[in-house]
């Protein structure tokens, strides 16, 4: 069964490359035609979550969970110097157990040691 959480990701992908209204007008009629349209308000709350998480203004953001060295923060910011950011905010949240997490504009790089065991639980409990 597709999810909101999965059709909103899908949504905010396709709005980069296709025109807003057509695409909208496409998936509200792929959601009529496939009895689906209980889940609208679920994709809209999951799509303001998504973006308020990202930052709009332009400020890639990087947050590792210890202090790191400058080279380190230098290597990070070169792979995603393809993402749209003006500027870049690196903070330290002790929540993170290892690893960084990346926000752009639209996207979100999360390298997180929380982030791979959930992965790493997801394939052993197939």
């Amino acid at each position: 069964m597709i999810s909101s959480r999965l059709l909103s990701k899908v949504i905010l992908e396709k709005l980069k490359e296709e025109d807003p209204l057509e695409f909208f007008h496409s998936t509200i009629t792929y959601l009529e035609k496939n009895h689906l349209m209980y889940l609208l308000p679920n994709i809209v709350r999951h799509m303001e979550s998504d973006l308020k998480k990202t930052k709009v203004d332009g400020t890639i953001s990087i947050v590792t969970s210890h202090e790191q060295e400058s080279s380190v923060i230098e290597k990070i910011k070169s792979k995603v110097s393809s993402w749209d950011g003006s500027e870049y905010k690196v903070s330290v949240d002790s929540g993170l157990l290892s690893g960084v997490v990346v926000r752009g504009k639209n996207r979100i790089l999360d390298a997180s040691l929380r982030t791979n065991l959930k992965q790493l639980k997801a394939l052993l409990t197939k």
